[in-house]
């Protein structure tokens, strides 16, 4: 046997004290745990961008040092979909209105003459306050405006969801706890002919920002029959103090305004504005304000009717085409995204067509992103998902659809109770799927994984725990109901969503040469690194002056590169020198690390490979920032143990051959080899 043991450090520690034991490493070659071809299981992502900044980053020399990354797997992301906007993937094509360029917008299928970016568009008709993107726009529900209104998206309606068509709701969050007693509605058209109003009884009822904490009750009064302009209700003979409201609209009037030719116009439920009072004649709780200051407000879904004027100048994506160019795919079949939330069926459906027509290699496609961290519940994304899955797979049977593409979240993935006692997110959503008789169009299911926000704090502790978290999550989905043959994908990762230090230095890529490799062992499909373009380093928390970003390589703010990342280094290690290059079918083997007497288990993990030629390659890491490790590898097979022998290569990445030099914005890496 030949062997490549490829050995990461936090940094260069002391060496291990006369008499420390060593961390004994076996590999039990009896026990083949996973199997994978790296051309399609090692990747990364492409994501939108500011305005500009897509032709700044697609240049031939970035290019070349993304790809030397040997990612060879790509997933292209989709901000529009965080960012409640629809997106024009091509910028051709036609509106349901066409003659004042407004309604229901469906993209050419046809590719036509190339074109370098694509733009998403505001939605006018949107419902939550924040957003996961820019964050720079506002809900219509408490906007001031009576002419403005959110309204539900009209492909949640039963005449397409059928009689699992789920209730559709707006939340108000007061910021604090209040007296309320009384609401007040102006409706739009269609109005709700019934709806009802609740309160949150814990301490936190926004399951995208942490733990959920409590449970809706009804008011004291709380049923009510809805009518058509705006009316005032009695929630209770005394106010009741509550942080979170919510409005749960359960009948469509089925109205338009008038001269509607479009049947999405009276589908769903709309309001003008909202107000919430202590009694019918105090001053309104809310902040009614066309801005991200007002009142916050969620709903439940959003229609996805816009103008050609809404398009956002301060974000694009890049065209499918400029993708496909770039050679980032390696000739690798990519996954690619559907909208969901904010787009149509028939849009989908379109976008199918039309890169079968540009002879693109699709992969897997991703419908949605983050549903749950703009408060999706699992019946409305499963809802849609059914819906748009049937239009695809309308044009392609055999396209690999999956989802949801859930924003991290630990221990696990929560939604309000259903009134039957589940508060998991996947448990309903599977459960939704089946009594749709639809669990069968789910391929694949995606998650991110960013694990720490926490960017201050030492890294090392938190690195002993990734690994734990990481196989706690995934167990809990079967533990949820996730049949155990939808292949699992990362469809991104990184230490941190939130920028900081630890993520151009050694700390970061340690955790993402991890997150790879221990995903593999435990049966993943594939992981998409998140960062592939440039970036210029950045500081986004407040609580300490730590500057970074997710990125490969760092760039000035033109996205020039100026140096590689720890990052880079790590996944050049991780697929040139664990995985063999050039795909081929790869066999990891459980393996278990013991060391008496010390915490070795923890600090240090192992993950070895048999590749296509036969070698044994085994990825070492150490997460002791103050001990280097004396590490004996053993092998295990028929019963028989023994070290491993033949010849072997050590390949390094520690403070040896990187150090990180903090200075702001102007941080830097020397050595950086």
């Amino acid at each position: 046997l030949s062997a490549v043991a490829v050995a990461f450090a936090v940094d260069v520690p002391p060496p291990a004290p006369a008499g420390e034991s060593p961390a004994i490493v076996t590999v039990d070659f009896d026990h083949p745990v996973s199997r994978f071809f790296s051309d399609g299981a090692l990747g990364a992502g492409v994501d939108g961008q500011g305005q500009g900044e897509t032709a700044e980053i697609y240049t031939p020399r970035n290019l070349r040092a993304m790809r030397s990354a040997g990612l060879r797997a790509l997933t292209y992301r989709l901000r529009t979909e965080l960012a409640v906007e629809a997106w024009h993937w091509n910028p051709h094509g036609r509106w349901s209105d066409p003659r004042r360029r407004r309604g229901y917008w469906t993209s050419s299928d046809r590719p036509g003459r190339s074109f370098g970016a694509t733009y998403g568009y505001r939605l006018p008709r949107r419902g939550n306050t924040s957003d996961q993107a820019n964050d720079n726009g506002y809900s219509r529900l408490d906007d001031g405006d009576p002419r403005t209104f959110w309204k539900s998206n009209p492909y949640l309606d039963p005449r397409y969801a059928g009689r699992s068509a789920p209730p559709q709701w707006v939340l108000i969050d007061l910021g604090r706890a209040r007296r309320v007693g009384a609401l007040s509605v102006l409706w739009g058209a269609p109005s709700a002919r019934r709806f009802v109003v609740e309160r949150w009884v814990g301490a936190n009822a926004n399951f995208a920002v942490g733990p959920l904490s409590g449970r809706w009750i009804p008011f004291a009064h709380s049923r009510f029959a809805g009518r058509a302009g705006g009316q005032s209700v009695r929630l209770s003979a005394r106010p009741e103090t509550t942080r979170f409201v919510r409005v749960v609209l359960m009948a469509s009037s089925h109205t338009a305004g008038a001269g509607s030719h479009d049947v999405r116009d009276r589908l769903g439920v709309a309001i003008r504005e909202l107000a919430l009072r202590e009694n019918r004649h105090s001053r309104d709780l809310l902040r009614h304000r066309p801005d991200n200051h007002q009142t916050i407000t969620y709903a439940s879904s959003t229609d996805p009717w816009h103008r050609a004027s809404d398009r956002d100048p301060n974000t694009e994506q890049p065209s499918f085409q400029r993708v496909l160019a770039s050679g980032l795919a390696s000739g690798q079949r990519v996954m690619v995204p559907v909208p969901l939330l904010y787009g149509t069926p028939p849009d989908a459906a379109a976008e199918l067509r039309f890169l079968q027509a540009l002879h693109y290699p699709v992969g897997r496609v991703e419908l949605g992103e983050e549903p749950d961290g703009q408060l999706a519940s699992p019946e409305t994304y499963g809802a849609l998902f059914v819906e748009v899955a049937r239009a695809l797979h309308a044009v392609d049977p055999r396209a690999r659809l999956g989802g949801p593409g859930f924003q991290t979240s630990i221990p696990d993935w929560e939604a309000w109770d259903d009134g039957h006692g589940s508060t998991s997110w996947t448990r309903r959503f599977v459960a939704y799927l089946r009594s749709r008789r639809a669990l069968g169009e789910l391929r694949f299911f995606s998650f991110e994984w960013y694990p720490f926000d926490d960017v201050c704090s030492a890294p090392a502790p938190q690195l002993e725990r990734a690994p734990g978290l990481l196989a706690g999550l995934l167990h809990r989905q079967e533990l949820d109901g996730l049949p155990p043959s939808v292949p699992r994908v990362i469809s991104e990762y990184g230490y941190s969503a939130f920028a900081g230090r630890a993520e151009v230095d050694l700390p970061g890529a340690l955790l993402d040469a991890e997150t790879a490799a221990q995903f593999l062992t435990l049966g993943g499909d594939a992981s998409y690194l998140y960062g592939y373009e440039p970036q210029p380093l950045i500081r986004e928390s407040g609580v300490c002056n730590t500057w970074g970003n997710l990125a490969l390589w760092q760039s000035d703010d033109a996205h020039r590169i100026i140096r590689p990342l720890a990052a880079f280094h790590a996944m050049r290690l991780l697929t040139g020198r664990w995985a063999q290059p050039g795909g081929g079918r790869h066999v990891i083997y459980a393996t278990n690390v013991g060391a008496a007497g010390t915490n070795a288990r923890a600090a240090v993990s192992a993950y070895a490979v048999r590749r296509p030629d036969r070698g044994l390659a085994i990825l070492l890491i150490n997460k002791d920032p103050r001990l280097a490790r004396t590490v004996r590898v053993v092998a295990e097979s028929g019963g028989v143990s023994g070290p491993v022998e033949g010849p072997g290569d050590v390949f390094a990445l520690s403070g040896a051959q990187y150090v990180w030099h903090p200075r702001g914005e102007r941080g830097f890496a020397r050595p950086d080899r």
